[in-house]
């Protein structure tokens, strides 16, 4: 068994010039994990692709920017995606929608929650974190192929996490460390105040 994987976006720009019907056998003789990002499954434990592949790629850019212009589309392209919390003990459940538009002035890709102490925002950002970390099925991340069909977004597809606690009084359980980069990588840290934060990369 054997895979490839191109290490750079400019790799897949230039694949995407080619016939489809050329670039398509060429891919598969290959085995290109960006065509069958499935395989990453069968392989995550394999030191060639934890140290040697994906030393300098993330599994965001093989599901997102390197398949989409592989097929011709833009690098960037604009995102809508919702967070889900649904039948959670002690909880309401909540649906929560992010939209991100590409060059858009002023910029759509930061957002904030507002409120008063003790109105739930904390609880909501630890359950975002948890969504992407170690999804369950009371809490995740969804994308929209329609109004009316949920595409839960799978592990990867967000590039990168960065969760603070500013609050003695915030509760923060952080995530157990995760060097490896094949699965959500998490590592905790504490800033020169000894506030603690978790990374995710």
């Amino acid at each position: 068994m054997f895979f490839s994987l191109g290490e750079s976006i400019d790799y897949y720009v230039n694949l995407s010039k080619l016939s489809d019907g050329f670039r398509h056998n060429l891919l598969k003789a290959i085995q290109d994990l960006v065509v069958w990002p499935n395989r990453l499954a069968d392989i995550e434990n394999e030191s060639v692709l934890n140290t040697s592949l994906l030393r300098g790629v993330t599994l965001s850019e093989i599901h997102g920017q390197f398949a989409r212009v592989l097929n011709g589309c833009p690098e960037l392209s604009d995102f809508h995606f919702s967070f889900n919390r649904k039948s959670a003990p002690g909880f309401s459940d909540l649906t929560i929608p992010f939209e991100v538009t590409v060059n858009s002035m002023p910029s759509t890709n930061i957002h904030a929650f507002i409120g008063r102490n003790g109105c739930g925002k904390t609880t909501i950002l630890n359950g975002m974190i948890g969504a992407i970390t170690n999804p369950e099925n009371n809490e995740y991340f969804f994308s929209e192929n329609n109004r009316l069909i949920e595409s839960r977004i799978p592990k990867g597809y967000f590039r990168s996490l960065v969760s603070v606690s500013f609050s003695a009084f915030d509760p923060f359980t952080p995530p157990k460390e995760q060097p490896d980069p094949a699965k959500v990588h998490n590592t905790f840290i504490l800033d020169s105040r000894m506030l603690p934060a978790i990374v995710n990369h």
